[in-house]
C-alpha cells in the first residue's frame, strides 16, 4: 500500500502543497488546526502571547492549542489566554489529553460556550462536553481537617505559650502536621509534634540569614530548659519585630489577609485558609477566607496582590467546590442555609 500510493503521488500533478502526518509523531501545531478543521491563519494581537500555545483565528473562530509535553499550569493557562482574546469569536481549546480534565470541567461555566478538544501525538478527539451538574459532581472531592495538636507535649514549653499571649497581632495556625503562628502573615514560629519528640523553629524559617538574622531550631524529648525557652522566644520577638516594623516586607498577599477584616464584608464567622481541592492537583488548596455572612450564607474570598491570570478560575473552583461538597461545608461552618456560595475578590 505504501508503495502504491507513493507511485500514485509521483504520478500526479498536484497543485498545492502536501503535508506529511507520521503515526506515532506528534503532529505540527498547524496540523493539529487542520486537524480540527481551522482555523489555521496565525493570530496577531497587539503584545505578547503565551509561547507555551499557539494561537489560529479567523473573523469568527480562535483556536488555542497547548503545546505538547506542558504541565498542568500551562495546559490550564491555555483557556484562560483564549478567554482573554476571544472577543466575539468562537473559541476552541485544543489540550493534550493528559492535561485537559481541569478546562474541561471548567468549560460549562462559561458563556458564549467554549469548546475543549484533545490531542495525543496525531489523534485529534473532541469528548462530549459536560453538563454543568456533571462538572459540579466531579468536584465530589472533601478534604478532612485533622489540625495538628500539642497535647500533652504543651506543657514542655508552657512558658512560651503564655508569651505568646501577649503578642501583638500574634495568630496561631494548625496544619496537619504542625502548629505555627504568623504575625501579619509571617511565620514566626512552627512546632511539629511527633512520637516522644517535639521539634520548634524560632524566626523565618529560612535556608539562610533573613535579614541578618538566623533561625533558631531545637528538638525536645521533654520539658525545655530555660534557657533554651529564652532562645525561642527572643528568636520568635525579633522576627515578630521586623514584620510589625516592616523590615520584613514580602509575602505581601500574606499580609493583606492578616490584616483584612471579613466584617466589613458582613461576614460573622470566617475561616482563614480552609482546605480545599482544585481540580489538576494531587496535593490541597487553601481558600483564603471562607465564611457565612448573617444569612447563614457561604461566602468565599479570594484575595490577589497584582494580577493573575487565573484569578477567575480559582474563584470559579472553590465556588464548585462548595457547591460538590455542600453538606460537608455546612457542618464545617455551622450553617443549614444550601445557597449557592457568594465570591468576594479582593
Amino acid at each position: 500500500q505504501v508503495v502504491s500510493s507513493a507511485g500514485e503521488l509521483a504520478a500526479a500533478h498536484p497543485t498545492g502543497a502536501f503535508s506529511l502526518v507520521v503515526p506515532g509523531v506528534t503532529a505540527s501545531a498547524f496540523d493539529l488546526a487542520r486537524l480540527v478543521g481551522g482555523p489555521t491563519s496565525p493570530f496577531e494581537v497587539k503584545g505578547r502571547l503565551s509561547t507555551l500555545c499557539s494561537f489560529f483565528a479567523d473573523d469568527d473562530r480562535l483556536l488555542v492549542i497547548a503545546k505538547p509535553f506542558v504541565d498542568q499550569s500551562s495546559a490550564d493557562h491555555a483557556l484562560a489566554w483564549g478567554l482573554a482574546y476571544r472577543g466575539d469569536r468562537q473559541l476552541s481549546v485544543l489540550l493534550p489529553v493528559a492535561v485537559a480534565e481541569p478546562s474541561r470541567l471548567r468549560a460549562p461555566w462559561f458563556a458564549p460556550s467554549v469548546r475543549v478538544l484533545t490531542y495525543s501525538k496525531d489523534q485529534v478527539d473532541e469528548p462530549d462536553p459536560l453538563t454543568q451538574i456533571e462538572s459540579i459532581d466531579r468536584y465530589r472531592h472533601w478534604v478532612e481537617e485533622a489540625p495538628a495538636e500539642l497535647g500533652q507535649q504543651s506543657s514542655w514549653i508552657q512558658p512560651l505559650l503564655e508569651w505568646l499571649r501577649t503578642v501583638p497581632a500574634v495568630e496561631a495556625v494548625a496544619r496537619n502536621s504542625y502548629v505555627a503562628w504568623h504575625v501579619h502573615g509571617r511565620q514566626v514560629l512552627k512546632m511539629t509534634p511527633g512520637r516522644n519528640r517535639l521539634a520548634i523553629v524560632a524566626g523565618v524559617d529560612a535556608q539562610s540569614e533573613f535579614h541578618g538574622k538566623e533561625p533558631t531550631r531545637v528538638s525536645l524529648a521533654g520539658p525545655a530548659p530555660d534557657h533554651v525557652i529564652l532562645q525561642l522566644i527572643a528568636a520568635t520577638a525579633l522576627a515578630a519585630a521586623d514584620r510589625l516594623k516592616g523590615v520584613d516586607n514580602s509575602h505581601v498577599e500574606h499580609r493583606l489577609q492578616a490584616l483584612l477584616n471579613p466584617a466589613l464584608l458582613g461576614l460573622n464567622i470566617w475561616k482563614r485558609e480552609f482546605p480545599a481541592w482544585r481540580p489538576g492537583s494531587d496535593r490541597s488548596a487553601f481558600i483564603d477566607f471562607l465564611a457565612v455572612d448573617g444569612r447563614g450564607q457561604v461566602n468565599v474570598v479570594e484575595t490577589k496582590i497584582g494580577p493573575d491570570t487565573m484569578l477567575v478560575f480559582q474563584g470559579l473552583d472553590y465556588w464548585l467546590w462548595c457547591r460538590a461538597n455542600a453538606a460537608n461545608v455546612g457542618t464545617a461552618m455551622h450553617t443549614s442555609n444550601t445557597s449557592p456560595p457568594m465570591i468576594h475578590f479582593v
